[in-house]
């Protein structure tokens, strides 16, 4: 534990130090890092993703140093108001970005996956392409929310879209597994 808390703002990336309560700017004065950061997730070796409007990247702590992630729709963000970013179990740091669709990055590997949403079309195997806050259940399974929910099986490489029956026309705005 390195008692840190990361904050992304309008400014960058900031991490405080709660036991010496110092602020630090992350990346230094030589480093650039992306200004209108809207998620930050950490994986399992504690490098620290960063998500903006108009790109997605990871900042290695030791290094301080920023890379963009190397997928050519993830800088690509103009439809979207806010970047969700979340790291499954299996490796996969999963990007939502409203109406740009899913993207899923495996950390290790670097390999990268697309996929396309219909617009509010609810047949099997599809999903909303307006999709947000990423969730990764407690049994591991990953949800966005975005007219409705959409979980990710792993086991048929598809999403599976349901419906909440009080909003016709009605975003789904955040989800919580308690």
């Amino acid at each position: 534990m390195l008692n840190r808390i990361w904050v992304g703002t309008s400014k960058g990336l900031f991490a405080y130090n709660t036991v010496t309560k110092v602020w630090i700017k992350a990346g230094g004065k030589t480093n650039l890092l992306p200004q209108n950061i809207s998620d930050i997730e950490a994986d399992n070796q504690q490098n620290i993703w960063i998500g903006t409007i108009s790109e997605v990247g990871i900042y290695t702590i030791p290094k301080r140093g920023f890379r963009p992630l190397p997928y050519p729709y993830v800088n690509d963000f103009s439809a979207a108001d806010r970047v969700h970013l979340r790291v499954d179990y299996g490796g996969y740091l999963w990007v939502s970005a409203g109406r740009t669709g899913v993207f899923r990055h495996h950390i290790q590997s670097r390999e990268n996956d697309f996929f396309e949403g219909k617009d509010y079309e609810q047949t099997p195997g599809n999903f909303s392409n307006f999709t947000h806050s990423p969730l990764v259940d407690h049994f591991g399974n990953v949800w966005f929310c975005g007219g409705g929910l959409h979980k990710w099986t792993n086991t048929g490489k598809q999403f599976v879209h349901y419906t909440h029956p009080f909003s016709a026309y009605q975003s789904t705005a955040a989800i919580y597994d308690d």
